[in-house]
């Protein structure tokens, strides 16, 4: 898979830390109004590992399939749990005198939060471990 590269300027430049503004290439370019809304700028934060300084122009690199891999977890996973949640209450509550409906909800909603949970996590981790390589325009 190709790897996800965009444009960006250095912000700010302090305490071994840049922080980059990524410029987007449009907002959407599928409705009617076509440059009618305002795009506004992401900003990320680095570890200065140049000599970037403000102004600098920069290219962000980063692996397509590590995006692909990140966005297929938090897509996923909460629907795969909530599933999970749903056969695990039916196969448990079927010949009960509990409500099916409600506990499969209620199973529903805790896998949902589990799933929530799990993806913090992982957030936690690619927050300090981020796999863009900066270079300089």
């Amino acid at each position: 898979m190709q790897d996800i590269v965009k444009k960006g300027i250095v912000a700010q430049s302090e305490n071994g830390e840049v922080r980059i503004m990524v410029l987007r290439d449009s907002a959407c370019g599928t409705c009617s109004t076509c440059g009618g809304c305002e795009t506004k700028p992401t900003f990320i934060k680095l570890k200065n590992y140049g000599d970037l300084k403000p102004g600098d122009e920069v290219y962000l690199r980063t692996k397509g399939s590590e995006v692909l891999k990140i966005s297929s977890i938090v897509y996923a996973l909460p629907v795969v749990l909530m599933i999970i949640g749903a056969v695990i209450a039916n196969v448990l509550f079927k010949n009960t005198s509990y409500d099916l409906n409600l506990m499969t909800l209620l199973f529903i909603l805790i896998f949902l939060l589990v799933s929530i949970f799990i993806i913090k996590m992982i957030d936690k981790k690619y927050k300090s471990n981020r796999n863009i390589e900066v270079t300089k325009a």
